[in-house]
């Protein structure tokens, strides 16, 4: 489902208005109206503004694909598992399945987690992150190409 029609239907299971919404967020009607009417796409930090107006996490705001069987084919997988940094070698075609499933289900709470945070958690979280990737044994070795 497109971001336009998720603002939509949550906005309308809240019981809010466009108008509502623009001030609750800050906005213009006539933004929420384009972007309920996907005439375009709202930067990361509006559709923030937009969650938390409606009660929803950010994520319930973004796209989703719809995923018929057999639609994942196994370049596709074999790229999702090298953008996790998950090697390929000797893993058969349910296992990289698996492995990509259980990769993104953890970035998935990672990102519910973060999602659920104000503003100021949100800083903390990144601030802390970043230390913990300068110190060498939370880091991946580089691999060789």
């Amino acid at each position: 489902m497109e971001t336009a029609k998720k603002i939509r239907m949550y906005r309308k299971k809240s019981g809010l208005t466009q108008n509502q919404l623009a001030e609750k967020t800050g906005l213009s009607i006539a933004t929420i109206q384009g972007y309920e009417q996907n005439k375009y796409e709202p930067k990361i930090e509006t559709l923030q503004k937009i969650a938390v107006a409606l009660g929803v996490s950010i994520n319930d705001l973004k796209p989703t694909l719809p995923l018929k069987a057999g639609e994942l084919i196994k370049k596709e997988l074999i790229d999702e598992l090298k953008k996790l940094n998950i090697s390929v070698e000797g893993i058969s075609a349910r296992d990289r399945t698996d492995a990509v499933i259980k990769a993104l289900e953890k970035k998935k709470s990672l990102l519910a987690a973060y999602d659920s945070m104000n503003i100021s958690g949100q800083d903390k979280a990144i601030e802390q992150m970043e230390l913990l990737t300068k110190i060498p044994e939370y880091r991946k070795e580089d691999k060789p190409e």
